[in-house]
């Protein structure tokens, strides 16, 4: 956010650094609900339920990891990135076993979703991360740290959206528990899974957090 400065100035840079706060809770929000959908889906299993308060519980883990968890950032984003990506493997082996893309590409769609919305969301999604890539880049040589996550992170959404959008077809489910959940459980993996995506939010939204908290820095120093 500082390096906005000398094309627009300190108080222009205050507007841009409102609007990375803004987008980061926003982000953070959704990653919460997630979270909590994660947590309520485990929790159904034992036979209890509470959405708002597994949603509040995530919140506090994670503003705590973003405060006290650097000691651990590391070995534990190795393990999620790991985890998850064996878990991804496994959702796409099922999806294709089990349906295939000729199958799947019959299933009526529910409501009309027009194609110039789905553009507008799969592009906003890479550009409301790209601030928080360039400021972890800063700390790690800029060009070549930034331009190999950017390469990274275009090869991962087109490999993800294609998953979600397969999954999410199979199972008829319109939220990420839901699309794990209905996969695994004929498996007998959805509580794994579902720790997985738990694990694995509290390991991302820490992120939102820390980066709403350096980029308020440029206005409240």
């Amino acid at each position: 956010m500082v390096s906005v400065r000398p094309s627009f100035g300190i108080r222009g840079s205050y507007f841009a650094a409102a609007l990375n706060v803004i987008q980061l809770v926003g982000w953070t929000a959704v990653m919460l609900i997630v979270c909590g959908q994660a947590a309520d889906a485990i929790s159904k299993f034992y036979g209890f339920s509470s959405l708002n308060l597994w949603i509040i519980l995530s919140g506090v883990v994670t503003t705590l990891w973003a405060v006290i968890g650097h000691r651990f950032w590391k070995w534990l984003q190795r393990t999620s990135v790991f985890v998850l990506l064996v878990l991804c493997i496994a959702m796409t082996y099922i999806v294709f076993r089990e349906y295939g893309w000729g199958i799947l590409s019959q299933i009526p769609r529910k409501r009309e979703f027009p194609f110039m919305i789905g553009m507008d969301l799969v592009i906003a999604m890479p550009i409301s991360w790209f601030l928080c890539f360039g400021l972890f880049a800063l700390c790690h040589g800029f060009e070549k740290k930034f331009l190999g996550d950017l390469d990274r992170l275009f090869r991962g959404l087109f490999v993800m959206y294609l998953i979600g959008l397969m999954a999410t077809l199979a199972t008829q489910s319109p939220d990420p528990s839901g699309v794990v959940m209905n996969l695994m459980l004929k498996f007998g993996w959805a509580i794994p899974a579902l720790i997985i995506v738990l694990f694995s939010t509290f390991t991302t939204t820490f992120l939102d957090i820390y980066s709403t908290a350096i980029s308020s820095l440029n206005i409240f120093p």
